[in-house]
């Protein structure tokens, strides 16, 4: 716990090397004297255990600080003082556990004589989805949208849609990536669809935490123009020309 030397000039000191108790010897003519000398180490830097995480609302981590004195030896034994940034997204105890509440990022500190560990805590959950639709429909083709809120992670995104009202063997649109803890607008074409049919679709969306699929929606492309009949043509002097047709 304590290291004594002598210094060059004359005198002594000594260094803590540990926490605990320890004492002071000294000897002159036989005569020996000890004093006690509490050992406490100074922290300096400290780390949390995890240093980041992610939780789903609702989930719980415990998280535990190390502190380290000038020599870069662990001090155990502290006792923190623990802090959320924000307990509207997690809240901390005494012990460090810390409790996922609601969707974002916040920071969870421990301190100790104004030395601090820190944790970033993202809180999310599944995507959610917003209004579906189509945006545009033509007789082989047609656009379809939805809003997707990613809810703070990675989200893929894609539409499902067919002939069937359940979406049996259903076609797919490439995936599309989408992030953040705002809803976004999600885009997709559908080509060679066949004039006059209903078509069924939906939009899905999943993240670390899960997946979300939207209600079925549909949509009818218009029949295709039917050619015209009755075609006529008339010359109009000097040097015109009127055609007439009749519409199906």
């Amino acid at each position: 716990m304590l290291a004594v030397r002598e210094l060059p000039g004359g005198g002594y000191v000594a260094e803590a090397l540990a926490d605990g108790q320890g004492a002071l010897t000294a000897t002159f003519e036989s005569v020996t004297e000890s004093v006690p000398a509490p050992v406490r180490a100074v922290v300096v830097s400290a780390e949390m255990i995890p240093a980041s995480v992610t939780l789903r609302r609702g989930e719980s981590v415990e998280l535990a600080p190390v502190y380290y004195d000038a020599g870069g030896s662990m001090v155990p034994g502290r006792v923190s003082d623990w802090q959320s940034q924000d307990e509207g997204i997690a809240e901390v105890d005494e012990t460090g556990r810390v409790l996922a509440v609601s969707v974002g990022p916040v920071d969870v500190s421990a301190t100790h004589e104004g030395v601090s560990a820190i944790a970033q805590i993202t809180v999310s959950d599944p995507p959610t989805v917003g209004t579906v639709g189509t945006r545009s429909v033509t007789p082989t083709g047609g656009t379809v949208g939805g809003t997707v809120n990613p809810q703070g992670l990675p989200t893929t995104v894609w539409f499902e849609y067919g002939l069937d009202p359940q979406l049996a063997d259903a076609l797919e649109t490439p995936r599309q990536n989408r992030s953040g803890l705002a809803p976004s607008d999600v885009v997709a074409s559908l080509t060679g669809l066949t004039p006059g049919t209903t078509y069924y679709f939906r939009i899905i969306a999943e993240n670390a935490f899960g997946r979300t699929v939207s209600d079925i929606y549909s949509f009818t492309t218009p029949g295709a123009l039917a050619a015209p009949t009755g075609l006529t043509a008339q010359l109009v002097p000097p040097s015109g020309i009127r055609i007439g047709w009749t519409d199906n």
